[in-house]
């Protein structure tokens, strides 16, 4: 019995190895496939994005910016495959990829929002970590010993977070002030607005957040495979930032010399001057009379060129005198239309969101969002509301 019992117990530990040694199989060629896809793709945009470099020198900040990607798909499959001199050979192009990033996605934004600068890496000191990092590890690594080595290592991953971390903070910002600018003279930001940014900012700070918990997985169970999800997670990210880097449309004004404009003592004395006056008024009748609120390009020049007056001119009486911005103006006068053909009964024919269309909107989430800040209410319930007053 005693010789049965230890067969069947070598038998399930034989079974149970096999189906571990199965799952690591498994792990390791889905993170090799994952890792062969991303640099892949990379590989494919740095290809077309090469093409396109003497029309848009920006096209290099985004070659880079794959390029620093590279080492993190390398480091993920090299954890899971479970090679530790692979991934401490690693590791330095790893923490340095993560200092260059952040600086390099904020050029990049900086020059896709800002379309007639021609320069690039115009602020050099952004860059100076990373050079200073790469010096540090180069001269531990040649004159040092391995222990210092590694112990200086580590410093600079912990730094490559923070830094990372502190461009996250900076891109924020950025978006923030930027989309202010672009309701002076833009009306529609479906297009143009920061989203994309947006996705950016959210998709880094993911990177942290999954590394973090990764980190705390693998050092509390021993399971690598977690890395499986940052790869794909960072294969999503890149495939988003080759898309929309693509197919957005450029802003056509440079938002960095963009001012928002400061209030003065002087511009009561403005604003009731007969001047400015008659400029509201012909203001009023221009957009009533031509519905420029329903061009598809509308934004400050194209009004001030309507009103016959310079773009300041206009900025001036609607930030000041009007105490609103081009964005909200035009969006105004779309709502004032929306509302005047749900008044006349075209409901009855048409959805809300087609006379949304009819009226200027371009968006269904624009339309609904500042329908909302507009009147309190989502157009659905103001729809009903003028069925139920009939």
């Amino acid at each position: 019995m005693c010789v049965i019992e230890s067969f069947a117990l070598c038998k399930a530990e034989l079974n149970i190895g096999k189906r571990k040694s199965l799952k690591k199989h498994i792990l390791e060629t889905l993170s090799n496939i994952l890792t062969l896809a991303g640099i892949s793709i990379s590989l494919f945009l740095i290809t077309l994005y090469i093409s396109e470099i003497l029309k848009n020198k920006s096209k290099i900040l985004l070659i880079l910016i794959l390029i620093a990607f590279t080492p993190l798909f390398l480091s993920y499959n090299i954890t899971i495959i479970n090679n530790e001199e692979l991934l401490l050979s690693i590791l330095p192009f790893t923490s340095l990829s993560l200092i260059i990033i952040g600086p390099l996605l904020y050029e990049y934004a900086f020059q896709f929002f800002n379309a007639n600068r021609k320069k690039l890496f115009e602020e050099k000191k952004k860059y100076i970590p990373f050079f200073l990092c790469s010096c540090l590890l180069i001269g531990a690594y040649i004159f040092l010993s391995h222990i210092i080595y590694h112990n200086i290592l580590l410093v600079i991953v912990g730094i490559s977070f923070i830094h990372l971390v502190f461009y996250i903070v900076k891109l924020i910002t950025y978006q923030m002030n930027s989309t202010k600018k672009l309701k002076l003279f833009y009306s529609r930001l479906s297009d143009k607005s920061l989203f994309w940014v947006n996705i950016l900012i959210i998709g880094l700070f993911i990177v942290l957040v999954l590394d973090s918990i990764s980190g705390v997985i693998i050092a509390s169970t021993g399971f690598k495979g977690i890395f499986i999800i940052n790869t794909v997670f960072l294969l999503v990210l890149i495939w988003y930032l080759g898309y929309y880097s693509l197919t957005l449309e450029k802003i056509t004004y440079n938002i960095h010399e963009l001012k928002i404009p400061i209030k003065d003592e002087t511009e009561n004395n403005l604003c009731s001057t007969t001047d400015y006056k008659e400029l509201k008024n012909k203001l009023s009748i221009t957009m009533e009379k031509k519905k420029l609120y329903k061009l598809e390009q509308i934004n400050l020049s194209i009004l001030s060129e309507h009103l016959g007056v310079p773009v300041k001119k206009t900025s001036y009486l609607l930030n000041h005198c009007m105490n609103t911005t081009f964005y909200d103006l035009i969006n105004e006068f779309r709502l004032i239309e929306f509302k005047s053909k749900v008044a006349k009964g075209e409901l009855k024919e048409k959805t809300i969101l087609a006379l949304a269309f009819e009226s200027g909107f371009n968006s269904k989430a624009t339309f609904n969002r500042v329908f909302k800040q507009k009147e309190s209410i989502s157009p659905v319930q103001f729809a009903k509301n003028q069925k139920n007053s009939f």
